[in-house]
C-alpha cells in the first residue's frame, strides 16, 4: 500500500496527472481492505470498500472523512478509460495529502469484535 502511494506521489510530482490519481486510489483501497480484514478476518467483499469500511468504522472515523474516502472512490474511472474526466492536478495532490493522512494512523476499532490474536498490518500497526 506504501509503495503505491509512494508511487502515486512521484508520478504527481512527474506532471503524470491520470496514473498518480490511479496509484493514490489503488493505496486507498489497500488501506480500507487491510483495516476490514483486521476487523472481520476475511477480505472485503465488494471491489470499492468504501460502504463496508464505513459500516464497520463509523464509530471510529469522522463522518466528512468517511464522505471524502467514498468521493475519492468514487473517481476510480476518471482517467482510466478514454473520454473519462482526468482531474486536475490540484485535486490529485489535495487527494494525495488527504489519502496520506488517512493511512497514517490507525482507526480507534471497528464496531465488531476484534480478531482473537493481534494482527500487524503495515497500514495501521498493531491492530490486536
Amino acid at each position: 500500500m506504501r509503495d503505491y502511494l509512494a508511487a502515486a506521489v512521484l508520478a504527481a510530482e512527474d506532471a503524470r496527472v491520470a496514473p498518480a490519481h490511479n496509484l493514490a486510489i489503488h493505496a486507498l483501497e489497500l488501506g480500507l481492505k487491510a483495516a476490514i480484514l483486521a476487523a472481520e478476518g476475511a477480505l472485503a467483499r465488494r471491489h470499492n470498500p468504501g460502504g463496508e469500511f464505513g459500516r464497520l468504522y463509523r464509530d471510529a472515523v469522522d463522518a466528512a472523512r468517511l464522505r471524502r474516502v467514498n468521493r475519492i472512490l468514487n473517481r476510480y474511472n476518471d482517467g482510466r478509460y478514454p473520454g473519462g474526466d482526468i482531474p486536475l492536478a490540484e485535486e490529485v495532490e489535495a487527494d494525495l495529502a488527504f489519502i496520506a493522512s488517512f493511512l497514517d494512523g490507525p482507526p480507534a476499532g471497528p464496531r465488531r469484535p476484534r480478531p482473537a490474536r493481534p494482527l500487524t498490518l503495515l497500514c495501521f500497526g498493531d491492530l490486536g
